[in-house]
């Protein structure tokens, strides 16, 4: 592929290929450009090879960096179809069901419209809850009952939740899996019943991927009420018309009202679109990982997000990105919390879960601050928090009681005593005498534990599997990966709640700590009898696994140039750095604020104007390819070398053709390469290429260079 994204169409696909093999044929010196008549063959080649592979795979593909929730058009036919009526107010039940669907759950088991979020709860403590952590919970699109029940327990005490797709094990083929080791991918040949822990281990990954990165936002977080997500009941119409003021490419989201996004389409730089909504409706518009505002359409509501019309036919939103504006940029620091869908909250779930926190900080500090973090074997990899793992839900099994004796040494950090309704709900556990805050050596459940973002980057990096090499094993299952990290190369640092707060169905016991079985009873929150989903394929499959497997791959890209440094020459900073145009110009805005400052040689008093470099001659773009070329000369090329390039602030956004520096520098030198600029596909953006001899190309607002070129003060002329 020319680039780190999902191509959105066959027509980007065959722009794309088009332009590869045009500057390859270039690029070959001795022979004759691509032909008129191979570029038409081509053309009908690939637009049917791409439309047959995307109707096996996916109409519409993720359109941004570590986007975790999919296109609509990524559903089932059925649950589409129920979100689409949805959007447009229209009830389920009015409409026909797609040929060979499953009937739907009744509207009573998988709707929240008329359910009261606390009510009767303690709203202060509620309100301490969602604004300290974001919590999540992880469904497949074919049990949505479950999702209306459990969201419907969260409900009782104040809690907004956000879903996250499941990803189905139906359809699902190991084989092609980038994230197992072919050890691991031959078991599950001999073992398919197994095949549904892989299903699950992607359904935890897009949870990593959320949380490794803290999310950055040019709007608070609402304080009251909960997140914004569409209330559904209204049937009024309502065009919503985005207009794009910056530079680079933004990306447009409906929120469903269980907090999930949905992509509905990307925004170009410096134009309007509009999406067709209904009123009560939720939207979200990010570039990348910022969100540039979020809102809920509301009647007689005065907005200063949106011009409603007065007939309430039409909403007008402006779109500015605030980290190139210079305003204030905020960051979402809430603690990712991870639920499956048939967990159960034990008695006073919102207390606990706050005074565990209370003192996972206190004990966190402790430790870093102390010389055992210093000589920790992990000291050198970022761990901001001093903590990775926290288990709300944690137990072992008869398969792994032996490996469960690890956590026999382990004593409690701090216990808190059980009040007298605790003591009833945990009288399977009463050998102990209350909550306590714990290391954990080893453990099974993911169902339900809340990860920090180092914690999140660390977890992350195991995949795939190693342990074979080291003579261990691996395994599908997330609890079992992630306990072998514990004493493994991440040495995660991993505690757990005891008894457990939180429980979920078919719960051993952990002996050597004495925390009891819990009665079945107590473990079956929605009522009926439980059917395991790790175990069962279904009917649908949403193509998942290899957008994660991408996303993946997306960040283990960003993470290795994160560690690539920098290097200075003159006034200008290489950074390796794969970004965008946009991106790139926000990381030499804010180059004061980089970590790695002293590493590539910079003192904060040395950067007077930080911007994209400006190269004002000869002698400068032959300095700026050498920096470049010496900071980012040893990643490799998706694209003939036409990506082997550092982005410069030219570009010409404004007027098509008419380039200009986006510092205001008046130099007219440039040094395009041959045929370039070409404005292939609205290309507005110029990168200076090392294996062009330092020669300039045109890029557009969502291609990704590996390196950047930022100046820390302005030229000496041509201002």
């Amino acid at each position: 592929m020319r680039m780190k994204r999902v191509i959105a169409s066959a027509s980007d696909y065959t722009d794309v290929s088009l332009r590869s093999l045009y500057r390859h044929g270039k690029l070959q010196g001795g022979q004759s450009r691509v032909s008129l008549v191979c570029i038409l063959t081509t053309l009908i080649i690939v637009t049917n090879v791409i439309w047959l592979g995307f109707s096996l795979y996916s109409p519409t593909a993720v359109a941004s960096y570590f986007t975790v929730s999919p296109p609509i058009n990524d559903l089932p036919r059925s649950f589409q179809k129920e979100l689409w009526t949805r959007k447009k107010g229209i009830s389920s039940s009015l409409m026909p069901k797609p040929p060979g669907s499953p009937a739907s759950p009744s509207s009573s088991s998988t709707s929240l419209v008329g359910l009261s979020v606390c009510d009767g709860c303690d709203q202060d403590l509620a309100d301490r809850l969602n604004s300290r952590f974001h919590f999540h919970i992880l469904n497949l699109d074919r049990r949505r009952d479950r999702l209306a029940c459990v969201q419907k327990h969260f409900y009782k005490y104040g809690i907004y939740t956000t879903r996250l797709p499941g990803v189905d094990a139906a359809g699902l083929d190991p084989a092609q899996s980038t994230l197992l080791p072919q050890q691991l991918k031959d078991w599950l040949k001999s073992d398919k019943g197994q095949k549904g822990h892989v299903g699950c281990m992607y359904g935890h990954l897009q949870f990593l991927l959320k949380s490794a990165e803290r999310e950055r936002r040019c709007v608070r977080l609402p304080e009251q009420g909960g997140p914004v997500r569409t209330q559904p009941g209204s049937t009024k119409s309502v065009s919503v018309s985005f207009q794009n003021k910056m530079t680079g490419e933004a990306q447009a989201y409906w929120v469903d009202e269980y907090g999930a996004e949905h992509f509905e389409g990307s925004i170009p730089p410096k134009s309007i679109r509009t999406f067709e909504s209904v009123l009560l409706h939720a939207w979200r518009v990010k570039v990348g990982r910022l969100v540039i505002t979020e809102f809920k359409l509301m009647p007689d509501y005065s907005s200063n997000v949106y011009e409603m019309s007065d007939d309430m036919t039409s909403a007008k939103v402006e779109l500015y990105n605030c980290e190139v504006d210079g305003t204030e940029v905020y960051t979402d620091d809430r603690v990712n919390i991870l639920f499956e869908d048939d967990v159960v909250l034990q008695k006073n779930f919102g207390e606990r879960l706050v005074w565990l926190f209370e003192e996972l900080d206190k004990y966190a500090a402790s430790w870093k601050a102390s010389e055992g973090a210093k000589s920790h074997p992990a000291s050198s990899l970022k761990r901001d928090d001093g903590w990775d793992v926290m288990l709300l839900n944690w137990y072992c099994n008869n398969g792994h009681w032996k490996a469960c004796n690890n956590n026999g040494g382990v004593k409690p950090i701090v216990t808190s005593p059980f009040t007298l309704e605790e003591k009833d709900a945990y009288d399977y556990a009463s050998n102990l005498d209350g909550i306590s805050l714990t290391e954990v050596k080893f453990f099974m459940s993911g169902g339900g534990y809340a990860v920090s973002p180092s914690g999140a980057e660390r977890i992350l990096l195991t995949f795939p599997c190693d342990n074979y090499a080291r003579g261990g094993e691996c395994s599908p299952a997330v609890d079992y990966h992630y306990s072998a990290l514990i004493d493994g190369p991440a040495k995660l640092r991993v505690f757990g709640a005891a008894p457990p707060i939180v429980l979920m169905p078919d719960m051993s016991g952990v002996p050597p700590m004495d925390i009891g079985v819990p009665p079945r009873e107590k473990t079956l929150g929605c009522g009926g009898e439980y059917v395991s989903d790790t175990h069962v394929e279904g009917r649908y499959s949403m193509h998942a696994p290899k957008r994660i497997d991408m996303e993946m791959e997306a960040f283990k890209r960003h993470h290795a140039s994160k560690q690539g440094g920098g290097q200075k020459g003159g006034r200008f900073v290489a950074l390796h750095r794969y970004s965008t145009w946009a991106d790139a110009h926000s990381t030499c805005l804010r180059l004061r604020e980089d970590p790695h400052l002293d590493k590539i040689g910079v003192d904060v008093s040395e950067i007077t104007s930080p911007n994209l470099a400006t190269i004002t001659s000869e002698e400068e773009n032959t300095a700026a390819k050498e920096l470049a070329e010496k900071t980012c000369g040893h990643v490799t090329s998706n694209l003939n070398g036409w990506d082997l390039c550092a982005w410069t602030g030219l570009n010409d956004v404004k007027k098509e053709g008419q380039f200009e520096w986006v510092d205001g520098s008046i130099s007219s030198y440039r040094n395009f390469y041959d045929g370039e600029p070409n404005n292939q596909n609205d290309e507005d953006y110029v990168g200076a290429c090392w294996y062009l001899r330092g020669k300039w190309a045109d890029f557009g607002a969502t291609f990704e260079l590996p390196c950047i070129l930022c100046e820390i003060e302005p030229p000496s002329s041509g201002k």
